[in-house]
C-alpha cells in the first residue's frame, strides 16, 4: 500500500481576511493591504505574496486612525493624525467645530 500526503492548503490573503470575521473583527481593504480592527484597537495587515502576510502599524484608534504613543517626558500619549497639524487652521475640521 501507498499512502499519499495530502499537499497542505495555502491560504490566500483574502481567505485570511475572510476568517477574521468569524472572530468579531472589522476588515476594511485599503491600498496594499487591509485595516483590521476590533474594540477601539486596530492593525495595517499587507499582503506579501505566497501566504505570506506582514502586520504593519497597530494600535489604538483615535478618529479612525491608528495612533502612536508619544513620549512627552513623564508620560506618554497617543497622537494620531499628524496631518492635521501640518495644514492651515482654517481647513481643520476640528479647530473649526471649536
Amino acid at each position: 500500500m501507498f499512502f499519499r500526503n495530502q499537499k497542505p492548503h495555502e491560504w490566500t490573503f483574502d481567505e485570511r481576511l475572510a476568517n477574521l470575521t468569524q472572530f468579531r473583527f472589522e476588515v476594511g481593504r485599503q491600498s496594499g493591504g487591509a485595516l483590521v480592527t476590533r474594540d477601539g484597537c486596530g492593525a495595517m495587515v499587507e499582503d506579501l505574496g505566497g501566504g505570506q502576510v506582514k502586520i504593519g502599524k497597530a494600535g489604538v484608534l483615535l478618529g479612525g486612525e491608528i495612533a502612536s504613543l508619544v513620549s512627552r517626558g513623564y508620560e506618554l500619549m497617543a497622537q494620531a493624525l499628524p496631518e492635521l497639524y501640518e495644514r492651515e487652521p482654517e481647513d481643520v475640521p476640528l479647530k473649526k467645530a471649536l
